[in-house]
């Protein structure tokens, strides 16, 4: 349920984040996404056009999956865009056997498991390095008879089970060392990367299955079709796609003033959105607690945003700077509620960040039917008075007290504002 403006803000706010901090080599080849609900075709041919190699998740139709599974091909190239970018969206694409999880019996997290973790001394009576390992055996030969290469790779962990990682790493210690001295002309386990693991798979110069659409709709059993989610929590997915409209404003303002006031930025709206972007925010497969803070931290960067909006809209209106004007933001006109507009007597100023001129139909709640319109250069516009309906005066209750709405059509430069002047008329 991300859109693909906010994806791409996220991932340029990601990614600066990790070169700003480990350097530009730390920039990662190969995508992870190993919990979302399904998965989109624009979604792999964006990570193409990043740059990326690969991308490695686990949730897939159930029945797609046996079906993968019996034709080994659980790793594929998938062609995001095979109409309009064709192989430039090209991207090697991984499916886990198991989950994201650990194989069985192979699970070190005393709290989520309960099992045992590898006990190496053969002095204790609780040793069961041995078992461990033919466990392991076990595992690799069940999952690579799946795969097509003699590359494989193994998830260690799942949802909450680092908490304790000291036992996690001392158990696969253990387990790699004596695996390797047992088998050292048979197999060779190791730590690694989804980047190391894509390389290996690479230097063998195989031809690959080759997928052009969507893995939609996400079922894990019969009849249990993960589709809730794509109208769930509707007001949350709103806010979402608004807040999104208005940091592309922001960042415009910031440029357009020649850099943001010194008490407000854009960067609290960009992290608060690239937050927002997880596969159980805007989705709205969290809780409410979790829904609200959400929320909360996408209010605190619009507020912030707002004060850069006002500071650049101050600099563009006045370029002397002689007159600060406090632009008030009407964030209830969907239930008529806005006190600037209610003394009938106000001025609309109204931003297109759109790079094409647009027109849009504005609606401004008003305390009296008698109020003329007029143009950023004077001429009157046509508009029209409509009651504020009794159903929309229950929803807001004592919020605004406007009886109508003002309605008329705007026309909006590119990349630029108009401001039109609503005033008290003596007819209607």
């Amino acid at each position: 349920t991300t859109d693909y403006n906010a994806i791409i803000d996220q991932m340029s706010e990601g990614l600066r984040f990790v070169e700003e901090n480990f350097g530009k080599e730390a920039r990662p080849r190969t995508a992870w996404h190993i919990d979302p609900f399904g998965h989109s075709s624009e979604q792999a041919a964006l990570f193409a056009k990043m740059g990326y190699d690969g991308l490695f998740f686990a949730r897939i139709d159930y029945q797609d999956k046996e079906k993968r599974k019996s034709d080994r091909s659980l790793e594929l190239i998938w062609r995001g865009s095979p109409t309009n970018w064709g192989r430039q969206s090209d991207l090697f694409t991984g499916i886990f056997y198991n989950h994201y999880s650990p194989p069985p019996g192979l699970c070190f997290d005393l709290i989520h498991c309960n099992i045992d973790p590898v006990v190496s001394d053969p002095e204790l009576f609780s040793y069961n390095l041995k078992e461990k390992v033919n466990d392991l055996v076990r595992d690799i030969k069940s999952i690579s008879q799946f795969y097509r290469t003699n590359h494989i790779m193994l998830t260690m962990g799942d949802d909450f089970q680092y908490e304790n990682a000291e036992i996690w790493y001392h158990s696969l210690d253990g387990l790699i060392n004596a695996f390797n001295e047992l088998f050292p002309d048979t197999y060779n386990v190791f730590y690694s990367t989804p980047t190391r693991y894509l390389e290996a798979l690479n230097s063998l110069n195989l031809t690959w299955q080759v997928k052009t659409d969507d893995f939609f709709p996400y079922a894990s059993c019969p009849f249990c079709y993960w589709t809730g989610y794509f109208t769930s929590r509707p007001a949350l997915k709103g806010y979402v796609r608004t807040m999104n409209s208005f940091l592309q404003t922001c960042k415009h303002m910031e440029v357009f003033s020649d850099g943001p006031p010194k008490n407000a930025t854009s960067d609290k709206l960009a992290k608060a959105m690239g937050v927002a972007q997880h596969h159980d925010a805007v989705s709205g497969t969290e809780k409410q607690n979790v829904a609200d803070d959400y929320a909360m931290r996408l209010h605190i960067g619009e507020i912030e945003c707002r004060n850069v909006v006002n500071y650049s809209l101050n600099k563009l209106v006045d370029k002397s700077g002689s007159s600060q004007v406090n632009w008030e933001f009407c964030e209830y006109v969907n239930i008529s509620v806005c006190p600037a507009s209610e003394s009938n007597s106000f001025d609309v100023l109204i931003y297109n960040p759109l790079a094409r001129n647009q027109s849009t139909v504005i609606t401004v709640p008003v305390q009296s039917s008698k109020v003329s319109v007029f143009s950023p250069t004077g001429s009157t516009v046509v508009y029209d008075i409509v009651p504020v309906s009794n159903a929309t005066k229950n929803v807001r209750r004592s919020r605004g007290t406007a009886q109508y709405n003002v309605v008329f059509e705007a026309m909006l430069p590119p990349l630029g504002f108009a401001t039109y002047f609503v005033r008290p008329s003596s007819s209607f």
